[in-house]
């Protein structure tokens, strides 16, 4: 049987050649000279020394190749900045990935004609060439921040960036590349579960709690309860509603009409060029309200029969609630209240239409969201200040809307289509705004349960006549004086002579 043998190394250093003569003799081996210095304190400080050299001359020259990499997109960024804020839109198309998905070259698209306008704007007036932070290089990919200033030198917008370095042409901007966002993560809440991934946590933790507190009070203002059972309409095949909070998902590409059963998906919010003052906190949840509403809305519907006369009335609500709501699209309500009644609706035959004080900075908030406020029932198109115009033109004879009697859809001939050549049978355009007054007035004046109760009350009504003493317990005369009281009282509408606005008792 042959014995297993270990093998045993052991080092020994030792302080300089004579000690190591020493430890050579101990040991019984005859060392050569060359050998002897091998292993010398000495000679290995030398060795550490070069590789020390060696390893900081790669970091070295590491740091020095991200510097570089880092100056050369920064370089390209301002270009592409200035090169958008002079109106030189095919240069930023050849600065932009030709991989690059249509629908995403068209978002780029609209941005740059939007930053282009800004610039030209004395409200939104932009200068300089942008400031780059947070810049995240993962080998030919680059994940940024775009800080944009303002004429006055402060920070203007803001917007989260990716680019790809090409073998020749260097930097180009491209669509959102999903890997560099971090791993994919989960919350939970009483009524929702969020999936989102790593670079969007601190704005869904802070959104989270809000958008709770949201839902369930349009659920409230809804008249709405538990949710329905499984299998009706809108399908609740899950407890919660799942939220996903997407960064390939493109901002403001009408996202506030797209759902699916009981799952969300809304842009990242760091993908929104947006004013720098806004959180992406805000952005998220101003982004949930749209989506939100119309499933709940469709959850009411679906609860209650509700006559065709009452279609105008939901758009008014989801307005109204829009703007009951500390978001950034709610400090909007006053100035377009005001501009329905007062510039546009009430101004004299063959004056000129004049659009609303702040109109480029209006068009600006709302594009975030949506491709104009027309989409919400705002009659502003927001393509140019002439083609608003020419739009709202041709309503400019119209009498405003101060009476339920003009609130209710149009009437309907033979077949159910809309007699459409008839204009007193046509919708105004400021129809919804003039109805969320109304709803804002309710509230106001009867109580937030009134609303609940309007709402369950319209499937057994088919004109405000019936429908305002049976809830309200006053006639449609007093109803509508109160109304026209406080649309004078809170937006200083001066209404038509021949129009009573003088305060009347309400039962409350």
């Amino acid at each position: 049987m042959i014995k297993k043998q270990t093998n045993h190394l052991e080092w020994q250093i030792a302080e300089d050649e004579d000690e190591w003569a020493v430890l050579a003799m101990e040991s019984g081996e005859d060392e050569t000279p060359a050998r002897k210095r091998l292993f010398t304190k000495p000679f290995l400080c030398n060795i550490c020394l070069i590789l020390l050299l060696v390893s900081g001359a790669s970091g070295w020259q590491w740091y020095a190749a991200r510097a570089k990499a880092q100056a050369d997109l920064a370089a390209r960024v301002g270009v592409e900045v200035r090169a958008t804020l002079q109106d030189k839109h095919e240069l930023v198309a050849a600065l932009t990935d030709g991989q690059t998905p249509l629908e995403w070259k068209r978002y780029f698209s609209q941005e740059s004609e939007f930053l282009s306008a800004a610039h030209e704007s004395s409200a939104l007036g932009l200068d300089g060439d942008g400031l780059l932070r947070n810049v995240d290089l993962q080998g030919e990919q680059a994940m940024t921040t775009l800080i944009l200033t303002a004429q006055e030198g402060r920070s203007a917008y803001r917007q989260t960036r990716f680019y790809r370095r090409r073998e020749t042409g260097g930097w180009v901007r491209t669509a959102p590349v999903a890997a560099l966002w971090g791993q994919k993560q989960q919350l939970e809440t009483p009524y929702f579960i969020f999936h989102f991934q790593e670079q969007d946590g601190k704005a869904v933790a802070a959104a989270a709690p809000h958008i709770d507190a949201l839902y369930a009070s349009m659920r409230r203002n809804l008249g709405l309860g538990a949710p329905l059972p499984a299998g009706t309409l809108p399908p609740h095949s899950a407890p919660k509603l799942a939220i996903e909070v997407n960064v390939l998902r493109i901002p403001g590409a009408d996202s506030f009409r797209l759902h699916l059963a009981d799952r969300f998906s809304v842009p990242s919010p760091a993908l929104y060029l947006a004013p720098v003052g806004l959180t992406d906190a805000e952005i998220l949840e101003q982004s949930l309200v749209f989506p939100l509403f119309d499933y709940l809305l469709e959850e009411m519907l679906v609860r209650r029969s509700v006559e065709p006369a009452w279609e105008p009335l939901l758009g008014g609500l989801r307005l109204w609630q829009l703007w009951t709501l500390d978001l950034p699209l709610a400090p909007w309500r006053k100035e377009v209240v005001q501009w329905v009644y007062a510039d546009f609706l009430l101004k004299r035959q063959g004056e000129p239409i004049q659009l609303p004080a702040h109109y480029a900075a209006l068009c600006a908030a709302h594009r975030l969201w949506m491709p104009q406020p027309e989409n919400i029932q705002i009659p502003l198109l927001c393509d140019s200040a002439e083609a608003s115009k020419y739009y709202l033109n041709w309503w400019s004879s119209r009498k405003p809307p101060i009476q339920l009697a003009q609130l209710a859809a149009p009437a309907a001939g033979p077949g159910g289509y809309y007699l459409t050549n008839q204009s007193d049978q046509m919708r105004h355009p400021g129809q919804a705004v003039a109805l969320s007054t109304v709803i804002e007035y309710i509230v106001a004046t009867y109580g937030h349960d009134a609303l609940p109760a309007l709402l369950g009350s319209i499937g057994r009504y088919n004109s405000w006549d019936t429908l305002v003493p049976a809830v309200f317990g006053v006639s449609v005369a007093d109803f509508e004086q109160g109304w026209q009281s406080y649309l004078k009282k809170h937006y200083g509408v001066t209404l038509s002579d021949d129009i009573s606005v003088a305060p009347v008792a309400v039962k409350p």
